[in-house]
């Protein structure tokens, strides 16, 4: 009357038409029983290659009834240097990798002839990983499914994130999402603490797995420059003002991202900009140190930092600094007091190779030495540089734009002059 079979072993695959989402896995030790017209099945299915334990299933079936439940546990998913997520699922491929941590979890389905229901629970206490976008460390949270069989979440799942870093390394992340379908990622809510002030990502929907384009939308919240400046370790420069923006970020099918349009502005009443090291080269001459101590240290009414460009590629930053006057820390001479009435606009635009090298690069303009290194380096590569004293174009020429991008423009813009009214 009863039909057993113990300490068997077995390899699960999802039967599907197309490519199946998980790779097989193995079970070793499972037992089945049919009885009364009822099946109970249990088993421990595990990583074939590397024999690590993913998750511990029991299944119930009634043949009269065409009725049945199943239950899961994933008791403690190890993953790290045995195992990683792609090992489990093709999924994740090409968009993390690396991950290590523990995932622990339960889920529930039960079907009848009619209908199929699911729900299932799972938490993380600290998740590494690598993304496209750089890594990610100590993400933590839990997910619950109102459809597990489908992947499908309630609105509101929460997931915090320990660290991000795509260049500048940003702490304490708060994400709030749901998924549908396991392709549609809808999100809510997301925001960092960003230098003395936040960084929100605005509400979008993800499709996930496709070729199209998706956009993202950050917006900078009381940025302070003082707290930019200690953190990108800028020792040589001070600064000082509270700048708020948005940065748009589009990426195209083939995962290429590219900043569209961003621009952040400085809050009244402006801010100070200085240099507050030595000067430690002395070939600039006596009028070029005198004019470097006149205007070391800055104040501004306003800033505008305007990127765009691809984040693999060339970035474009345009600042464009109004209402410039000496600042406290600055000499004050004969000729300073005659320009401190004349408004004063600094247009300067930098152009880029890698965005995650843009730091770098900040860094090399507050250390002398590296600029005067760029200096004999350019004038190695011109040696038919001549200096003239024929005095400013003509004026007749159309003034330059600085809110325009301009491919042909060279890396840093040549010192211009123009009439203001």
């Amino acid at each position: 009357d009863v039909l057993a079979i113990e300490d068997a072993g077995f390899t699960l695959t999802e039967r599907i038409d197309g490519q199946a989402r998980f790779e097989p896995l193995s079970a070793r030790g499972a037992r089945l029983q049919l009885s009364d017209n009822v099946i109970a099945a249990q088993g421990t299915l595990r990583h074939p290659a590397t024999g690590t334990r993913v998750l511990d299933v029991e299944v119930r079936h009634d043949l009269g009834t065409g009725r049945g439940s199943s239950t899961i546990e994933v008791p403690d998913l190890t993953l790290g240097t045995n195992l990683d997520l792609v090992d489990l699922t093709y999924l994740v491929r090409g968009v993390i990798a690396d991950t290590t941590g523990t995932i622990t979890g339960s889920g529930e389905i039960a079907w009848s002839p009619d209908k199929i229901e699911s729900s299932g629970s799972f938490t993380t206490e600290g998740l590494d990983l690598a993304a496209a976008f750089g890594p990610i460390r100590q993400l933590r949270g839990t997910v619950r499914f109102s459809d597990l069989v489908n992947l499908t979440t309630e609105p509101g799942q929460v997931i915090e994130i320990g660290s991000i870093n795509p260049g500048i390394e940003v702490l304490g992340g708060r994400l709030v999402f749901s998924m549908t379908d396991g392709e549609i990622i809808a999100i809510e809510d997301g925001r960092w603490p960003f230098m003395g002030g936040e960084l929100i990502m605005r509400p979008v929907t993800l499709r996930y797995g496709t070729e199209e384009f998706q956009r993202y939308t950050f917006e900078i919240i009381g940025l302070d420059a003082a707290k930019f400046v200690t953190q990108m370790e800028l020792s040589n420069l001070g600064a000082s003002g509270i700048f708020d923006g948005t940065v748009p970020i589009v990426f195209d099918s083939n995962g290429n991202g590219r900043i569209e349009g961003g621009l952040v502005i400085s809050r009244p009443p402006g801010g100070n900009v200085s240099y507050i090291g030595e000067l430690t080269y002395e070939d600039l001459g006596a009028i070029s140190n005198y004019a470097f101590e006149s205007l070391r240290s800055l104040d501004y009414t306003q800033m505008s930092i305007a990127l765009e460009g691809n984040l693999a590629g060339e970035i474009v930053t345009r600042f464009a600094i109004d209402g410039v006057r000496q600042g406290r820390d600055a000499d004050r001479n004969f000729v300073t007091r005659q320009l401190a009435d004349l408004p004063i606009r600094f247009n300067i635009n930098v152009r880029s190779q890698n965005f995650y090298q843009l730091a770098t690069m900040v860094r090399s303009f507050s250390d002398p030495e590296v600029l005067s290194q760029e200096i004999a380096r350019r004038m190695l590569d011109q040696p038919n540089l001549e200096v003239s004293d024929e005095g400013p174009p003509d004026p007749e020429q159309p003034e330059p734009d600085p809110t325009a991008i301009k491919p042909d423009e060279p890396a840093v813009q040549p010192p211009e002059s123009e009439d203001m009214p």
